[in-house]
């Protein structure tokens, strides 16, 4: 028996009835735990009938922070990362531009900025 008869006798509708449930926070891994198969399986399901998948998130989805030069050369990372409601991490990738151009912090070995 496939596995998915579990929730419906057709493939279509098993995918539509189960992805009701990812769009209302049920997690595709909570989905594959209950139905033992990999959460993988469940998003593939959704992906054969053209099912709208949840972003994955990360720091590529978020909005870009504009630091100045200003900013870069008269404050920490920490008063930044504070100032901007972000991470020091953030911090150090929205101005790698300023290292790639040359542009170094006063008191900061190069073996830190890079």
């Amino acid at each position: 028996m496939k596995w998915w008869k579990v929730v419906d006798e057709d493939k279509r509708s098993a995918a539509l009835a189960l992805h009701e449930m990812y769009e209302k926070g049920v997690k595709s891994a909570e989905i594959g735990r209950v139905l033992q198969v990999h959460y993988v399986t469940i998003l593939n399901l959704f992906r054969e009938f053209n099912l709208p998948l949840k972003s994955r998130g990360g720091p590529h989805h978020k909005p870009k922070i504009n630091i100045t030069k200003k900013e870069y050369l008269s404050m920490t990372y920490e008063e930044i990362a504070r100032r901007k409601g972000i991470s020091t991490s953030s911090v150090n990738l929205f101005t790698r531009r300023f290292r790639q151009e040359g542009l170094r912090k006063k008191g900061v070995k190069k073996s830190q900025s890079s």
